[in-house]
Parts: structure tokens; C-alpha cells; sequence
């Protein structure tokens, strides 16, 4: 694993709503942001983001990291959050793979999750999430890697090894349409 050093310092933009559309005006408000300065530890071996919004899907050629081939899949492109501040640190994309459904009611989801840290790079994982319904449409997500399932990292994150786990909420009241609100928390452990 790459050691990220005390001395690299993050410009972190904060974002409007990522609503996964050709509209102009997400890529107005980035450039207008006060950019903010932190500072890293120096080093990271545990890190917790939160992907949130409500945003509408959109159709990619996906390839799948286990078996190679190339699917069809439904992304989600939302902001990515620091929960410590509340404030926007980039983007999280969740692409699915495929879904199995039971008979009560939940359901199973083979993911690919990229979150994109601005100024730092990316981490891409894989997880067979569990989503459980909690209300009409509403889901409580859940996933606990028992192995490593960072596939990819880049920049700061290359090379990378580790674990990404889930606990959130996602509303598929209006799936339908495309539309899914996420409110889904990550728990990145980096192994050395």
C-alpha cells in the first residue's frame, strides 16, 4: 500500500447534488467552490465516506472484474461524503451487475463501487450486497467482505489492498423511473 504522507495536502471542492445528467450546472457549481485545505495523518489505515443523493441511473458497458466479461449495468453517480464534516470530497458510482430477488422481498446485488477522491485518486471495490426492505420501497443495505475487495486504486490509492464494508439505506420508491435516493456509509480498511 502506498503511505500517504502528512505532508500531501487535499483540495477538496465542495459539490452540488450529483445528479448523473448532462446539465451544465453541476460542472458551474464545482468551478465556483471555495476550495478547502486539509491535512492527512500520516498514515491511513482506515477511512469512512458516505454516498449520498438521490440521482438517476444510467446505462454503461461494465466489465465484470471476476469473470471478464463485459455487462450491460445500471450506474449511480452520487457525491461522495467526509460524514466527520459533512462536506463533499468527489463522487461515489455504484454499478450493478445483477440482482437476485427472494421471496420475502430482499435482495442481493453484485456492485462495482469507484469512489473518486478529488486531488487523490480512486478506489474501486467489488461487494455482493444485501438489501433487506425496511418500509415500502425503502431498503436497509448491508455488506462485510470476509476477504479483500479493493480490486483497483490509482494515483494515491495505487496499488492498494483492503477491505470496503456497507451499512446504509437506499429508497427505490421510484426505480421505475431510474430514480434511487442512497444514503449508504463505507468503511475502507487498508491493509499493509
Amino acid at each position: 500500500m502506498k503511505i500517504i504522507k502528512k505532508s500531501v495536502q487535499l483540495v477538496i471542492i465542495s459539490l452540488i447534488l450529483v445528479a448523473c445528467s448532462s446539465d451544465d450546472s453541476y460542472e458551474n457549481s464545482r468551478e465556483n467552490q471555495e476550495p478547502v485545505e486539509i491535512s492527512l495523518p500520516v498514515e491511513l489505515t482506515e477511512l469512512v465516506l458516505r454516498g449520498e443523493g438521490v440521482v438517476q441511473g444510467q446505462i454503461f458497458q461494465v466489465t465484470d472484474p471476476i469473470t471478464g466479461i463485459d455487462i450491460e449495468s445500471t450506474c449511480f453517480t452520487m457525491d461522495l461524503v467526509d460524514p466527520s464534516t459533512s462536506r463533499v470530497i468527489g463522487t461515489l458510482q455504484d454499478c450493478n451487475l445483477e440482482t437476485v430477488v427472494f421471496e420475502d422481498g430482499s435482495m442481493i446485488s453484485h456492485v462495482i463501487t469507484t469512489f473518486s477522491i478529488d486531488g487523490q485518486g480512486t478506489i474501486t471495490s467489488i461487494a455482493e450486497v444485501l438489501q433487506k426492505p425496511i418500509e415500502h420501497g425503502v431498503y436497509r443495505t448491508f455488506f462485510d467482505p470476509l476477504k479483500d475487495n479493493i480490486i483497483q486504486g490509482t494515483e494515491n490509492f495505487q496499488g492498494i489492498k483492503g477491505t470496503v464494508a456497507l451499512r446504509g439505506e437506499v429508497d427505490l420508491t421510484q426505480f421505475e423511473q431510474g430514480i434511487v435516493r442512497f444514503n449508504c456509509t463505507f468503511t475502507i480498511k487498508f491493509v499493509k
